[in-house]
Formats: C-alpha cells, structure tokens, sequence
C-alpha cells in the first residue's frame, strides 16, 4: 500500500514538473496558476490528492492501517501511530494550500472540499464504530485512529483558519494521546503478554502507574475538559458553526460518546474488574475481589518514564493550551492566506 500510495504520488509529481519544469515548492506556487485550467494539472492534483490519502490512512485507502499497527511490534506501534500518518498530513496540508491556492479549487472540475469532508465524516463514524466491536486492544486503538485521522481531514476540508487550527492541533493531539495509549500497551504485553481486553482486568492494581496513563489518554481521546482531545474538537466544532455547517457537531459529539464506549470497556476492565482466577464475593449491589495483597508489578521505569511523560503532557497541554495554539494560528493564518 505504501508503494501504491508513493506511485500516485510521484506520477503527481511527474505532471508538475512536465507543466512547470521546477520541483521547487516555491517556484511552483509562482508558477502554476497560469496552468490551472489545464487537465494535466487536474490530474497531477489528483495522483497527489490520492498517493497521499492512502498514506494518510482516510477511510476508504486505511484498510493498511489496522494491520500494520496490530501486528507490529508496540514499540513500532507508538512510533508509526505518533508520527507516520502525521507525515502525511503535513504533506497532504503543505500540498493543497502551499502549491495550490483557492483559485484553483474554484476551476477544479469537483468539489474537492465535499469530497474530502464527505470521505472525512464517513472516517469519523466508521472507525469508531468499528473500533466498538473489537476484543484485540491494538485492533482497537488501530480503528480508532482511522476515526481521528478523520477528524484531521475534517479541519483541511473546512478551508477556514479556525478549521485549520482544530486539524493542526489535532496533528499534535493525536501523536501524543495514542503514542501513550500505544506505549501503555507495549508494557501490558512485556509484563503479562496479553493484547485482548480482557487481559486488562485487574490492572489497575499491578500495574498503577501504567493504567493511570492509559486512563488519561483515553479520557483525552473521548475530548474531557482539560485534556488536549478536548482542545482540538473544541475548534472543529466552532469552524463547522462558522463554515455554516453545525451538523458536523453532532457527529463530532456521536463520535465522542462512541469512543467513550469502547474506551470504558477498557477502563472498566483495569479499575473495576477483577483480575483472572482471583475469587469474588458480593458487596453491596456489586462484586468484591478476595485475593492476597497485591505486589505491583509495573513497567521497567525504562518503559514507564516516558508512558507517563506524554500522559501528562495530555493535560499540561490541555490546560495550558493557549502556548500550541497560537502556533497552530499562526501556520493556519500563514495557509490560508
């Protein structure tokens, strides 16, 4: 997939170049729109639109997504979740508003900002959807960044500053919430070799420290106040209200609850449940575990160091939000110019 996605890309290129003669980013800007009416700049948008779609991950091109991060290595996963899609849309956003400008969406023979917000809001709710229905917690987290990666695409296709901002940060947001979530599941599989969800059960109590940072990125991840998911889906929903298009709130906010359900399956696993062969008797309307004391067998500090690092970096940012936002500002002002 990521030839495939690298061919389109380069044939894009090689469209360019044959129209302009420069592969300087700079020199193109200048130079092509006396060429935007032509096909063959239509069609190298397209190669690149698409070659960068596919690495980017946006539903319908993500069907690499889920495999690659479920059965990478979890170091790989942290990695390749924080930064490789990341990439993509930084390219996907240097191309659109570096090389091209509004003049050119408005001669493109198709509404290329419907079209990305329509493939972006399908993102949204499909993968968190589909996130719902897994038992595998590497599964899910992987479905689950098909349904953010969305969210970025959903900023672009708003062609707004405020928009832009939200897409920006949620660049940043999302590198540091499943970076964690990926991070903390790389230690679950050092200390017990579990990835399905029930392997959580009882984690909360033998491994505290890892648990309370997957705990604060999945809260980041469903958008709670004071956490940087928070921050990113604050602006894209205000872009949606100014753009005119408030339904995009309400799917912002169904996304959210869903993620909030499969996010709790989780969580309900580490801090209420009982872990495996330990013995339970009623308490009240509920269960209690009956076990010896349990020694806490948590990641090497190797491990958890940075685990909790970019947890808390998941509120620092969140609360003091104004310091990654003005930055975002800035560059979207500077874009969208």
């Amino acid at each position: 997939m990521g030839t495939i996605g690298a061919t389109f890309f380069l044939l894009g290129i090689g469209y360019l170049y044959l129209m302009t003669g420069t592969l300087n980013i700079a020199d193109l800007a200048a130079r092509l729109p006396e060429f935007y009416h032509t096909k063959a700049i239509f069609t190298a948008f397209a190669f690149l639109l698409v070659g960068l779609c596919i690495k980017l991950a946006l539903f319908p091109v993500h069907i690499w997504l889920p495999g690659a991060y479920a059965y990478a290595p979890s170091t790989i996963s942290a990695v390749m979740a924080a930064t490789a899609t990341k990439v993509a849309a930084y390219a996907l956003i240097r191309v659109m508003f570096t090389l091209f400008n509004p003049e050119f969406y408005a001669q493109v023979p198709f509404n290329i900002e419907y079209t990305l917000l329509f493939f972006s809001v399908i993102a949204i709710l499909a993968g968190s959807i589909i996130a719902l229905a897994q038992t595998d917690i590497k599964k899910m987290l992987a479905y689950s960044s098909v349904g953010q990666i969305g969210y970025i695409v959903l900023g672009i296709s708003l062609m707004s500053v405020t928009g832009m901002i939200g897409s920006l940060m949620h660049l940043l947001n999302h590198a540091m919430m499943k970076g964690a979530l990926f991070l903390v599941v790389g230690a679950v599989v050092y200390r017990t070799g579990y990835t399905s969800i029930e392997g959580f059960r009882g984690l909360g109590k033998k491994m505290p420290f890892s648990m309370a940072a997957f705990t604060i990125a999945a809260l980041s991840m469903i958008g709670v106040p004071l956490t940087v998911g928070f921050v990113s889906k604050w602006y894209l929903a205000v872009a949606s209200i100014e753009v005119g298009m408030w339904w995009l709130v309400p799917i912002i906010l169904i996304s959210s609850l869903l993620t909030a359900a499969y996010f709790w399956r989780v969580i309900d696993n580490i801090w209420f449940k009982c872990a495996p062969g330990e013995e339970t008797h009623e308490r009240g309307h509920g269960h209690d575990c009956h076990h010896a004391p349990i020694k806490s067998n948590d990641a090497p500090l190797s491990m958890l160091i940075p685990t909790v690092t970019v947890a808390v970096l998941c509120i620092v940012f969140g609360v003091f939000a104004y310091a990654p936002v003005s930055l975002a500002e800035k560059a979207a002002v500077i874009l969208l110019k």
